[in-house]
């Protein structure tokens, strides 16, 4: 059971994820079991039977367990996607994204507002969310990890001049609607399929 949510900003994304892990119905916590992780250029939170495939070599099977298998949240260059079990991708236009048994709690959470322009009201309303998923969804609890990514072009503005920097946005306002390209999603997605089946 599990709790994660994504925040879609400008040029930067926000994910969010409780840290309580059940089996049976009883909860765990366990330091390095972490649901978000940052690999390299990419972030990763995983809701379902991620970790045991990974270290059991699992096989979900949705006809005998239909709680089987697995949704995650990737980002890339501070664009968000939402990935299932089959490895489809999709992107949803207003921003907000939500996986796991708490996951439809923390995005109501989410919906009632507040500033998508910061990225820091973005980690505070993310962190929210799931605590308020957790006062209401049993199997969500423990502590909230939120992982924050700016686009790459976004940190390399910090260093330049004032002039440089108006140019800048506005290459990068015109390329916001662009997600990422299909060769990085697709290792994205390879990642995912490698670190799912170890």
């Amino acid at each position: 059971m599990t709790a994660i949510v994504g925040i879609q900003g400008k040029g930067w994304a926000v994910i969010a994820a409780d840290s309580m892990t059940t089996y049976d119905d009883k909860p765990y916590y366990a330091k390095g079991m972490d649901k978000a992780v940052r690999k390299g250029d990419y972030v990763f939170a995983f809701a379902g039977d991620a970790i045991a495939m990974k270290e059991h070599g699992y096989e979900p099977d949705s006809i005998k367990d239909p709680n089987a298998g697995f949704d995650a949240l990737m980002c890339l260059n501070g664009v968000i996607y939402e990935i299932d079990e089959e490895y489809m991708w999709s992107r949803d236009d207003r921003g907000l994204y939500s996986v796991g048994s708490g996951g439809a709690l923390a995005l109501g959470a989410l919906a009632t507002g507040f500033s998508k322009n910061s990225m820091k009201a973005a980690e505070f309303a993310a962190r929210r969310a799931i605590k308020i998923s957790a006062d209401y969804c049993i199997g969500v609890g423990g502590d909230v990890k939120v992982i924050t990514q700016k686009g790459n072009d976004m940190a390399a503005m910090k260093k330049l001049s004032p002039a440089m920097k108006k140019k800048a946005y506005a290459m990068a306002e015109k390329a916001e609607s662009k997600p990422a390209k299909a060769k990085e999603l697709k290792q994205g997605v390879a990642m995912l399929k490698k670190a799912v089946k170890k």
